[in-house]
Formats: structure tokens, C-alpha cells, sequence
């Protein structure tokens, strides 16, 4: 239902075309007749905060101003855990080829990448019992799904949140991740994130037909590689990282 808030965006006039109404008329065709037009998914919230004007018939187009058109910025935050249980929250390394050793690096992180917030972890159940922090009590599924790095992760959450409350990309994937992503932080106003990752090494036993790790069981693959196969045993690739990300509310 979220998708059907689609509009038709003319840079130049800096104004949206309401799709809900026909596209045979007059002033539908002087909108579009310009280069930099463009059609863009908002979000409820956005939509209902454009005015509509009356200088086309039928209320044809709604005004843009900018101040209601608020971005979103994901906010990370680090654990503090108990000492005897750091040993299961490490702190992200970025990834370079220079400190990978044999594995061949797929694409390396942002030299410049914030690891606030990003850990290397195998489950978030027992964030409540050794750290600073209880985890938001969700009707829905953690956003997750399956990259290359860290920056690759923060790249597309970012701009899932700008798809959805911006509405600057036609990308369904990340009009739905932004969604799910805004949603959790209406609803819980002090929430803030981490990102959980795990590091899954490729053994190549390429006579794998079961039991082995598969792209189709982990969410949307996000990086630079094309897979070619169901299992990863049998790709040319030597890891990839499986992300969650994990909202909490600080005790």
C-alpha cells in the first residue's frame, strides 16, 4: 500500500504531479514535457505534509517545501558490556586486503569508516543480560541481509531512509528497508541501533548439495559480487558477511 504514495517530480518548477489523477490532460503533458522529470515513491508521512495548489485543474499538483522533507539519520550507538562477555561483542574491523591474509577481498571498506556501533556477534538475545542496553520489543523482523563490508551496510541503510522518507529513488528494496527502519524509530523515540555482523567463510567444497550456507536463506545480497549458484561453497568468493541491524533502547 506504502508503494501506491508514487509522484511525479519536476525539478525545475520544484513541484510534484499527483499520479492519482488521469495522465491525458493539457496540464499533465506541459508538467512532464520538461527533461528533469522524474517519478518518486514518499512515505505517508511526507505525503500528507505536501500542500496541494490549485494552479492546475483538478488540484493537479502539490507544492515540495523542503522544511517538511526531513532526513534521517541512523542512530548508532555502542555497547557497553560486562567484561566477561566482550569476548562475544567485537568490535568491527574494517576489512582491507592488507589485513586478510590469503582470503581475497572482495571490496574493502571506507578508509574513513565509523565502527561505532558495529560488532562482530552471533546473536542479540543476550544483549539485555550482559550490556547497557534492553532490545525494542518488535512486531516485525530486523532489517538484515548479506554484503561485502561494513561501509557497504551503513552505504544502504542510509540511503533506504532517504528512499522512504525523501523520496529521491524508485528502489522497492530500499523503500521497504527505510519503512521498516522508520516505523521502529516513530515508534520508539529514544531508540537507538547496532549492527551485528557474521563472518561467513567459503571452505569451496564444491560436491556441496545440502546443508550448506545459502544466498536464498539470508535476505538481500547488497555487494559487488554477481553469484552464480545457490551455495556459497560454490562460488568463486572466499566470505561474505551476514548484517542484522538491532534496535535498543539504552538502560
Amino acid at each position: 500500500m506504502e508503494l501506491k504514495r508514487k509522484l511525479l517530480y519536476n525539478k525545475e518548477k520544484d513541484c510534484y504531479l499527483n499520479l492519482n489523477y488521469g495522465n491525458e490532460t493539457k496540464e499533465y503533458a506541459e508538467f512532464v514535457k520538461d527533461k528533469d522529470t522524474y517519478e518518486v515513491y514518499v512515505s505517508t508521512e511526507v505525503y500528507d505534509h505536501l500542500k496541494y495548489k490549485s494552479d492546475y485543474t483538478k488540484d493537479l499538483t502539490v507544492t515540495t517545501p523542503k522544511v517538511y522533507l526531513k532526513k534521517k539519520q541512523l542512530p548508532l550507538t555502542s555497547l557497553i558490556v560486562d567484561d566477561s562477555y566482550k569476548h562475544l561483542f567485537i568490535e568491527y574491523d574494517p576489512i582491507f586486503q592488507s589485513n586478510m591474509g590469503n582470503t581475497k577481498v572482495i571490496a574493502e571498506d571506507d578508509e574513513n569508516l565509523d565502527i561505532k556501533g558495529l560488532y562482530i556477534s552471533a546473536s542479540e538475545n543476550i544483549i539485555p543480560v550482559v550490556s547497557n542496553a534492553n532490545l525494542c520489543n518488535r512486531a516485525y523482523d530486523y532489517v538484515s541481509g548479506v554484503s561485502d563490508n561494513a561501509t557497504q551496510v551503513l552505504k544502504y541503510l542510509q540511503e533506504s531512509l532517504d528512499t522512504y522518507n525523501l523520496g529521491n529513488s524508485l528502489d522497492k528494496n530500499k523503500f521497504n528497508t527505510g519503512l521498516e527502519v522508520t516505523r521502529c524509530m516513530n515508534q520508539y523515540k529514544q531508540a537507538k541501533f547496532i549492527i551485528m555482523f557474521t563472518y561467513i567463510e567459503n571452505f569451496h567444497n564444491k560436491n556441496m548439495t545440502t546443508g550448506g550456507w545459502r544466498w536464498s536463506r539470508h535476505g538481500d545480497y547488497i555487494g559487488i559480487y554477481k553469484p552464480k549458484y545457490e551455495y556459497l561453497d560454490h562460488e568463486n568468493i572466499d566470505y561474505v558477511l551476514v548484517w542484522k541491524l538491532i534496535p535498543i533502547m539504552l538502560k
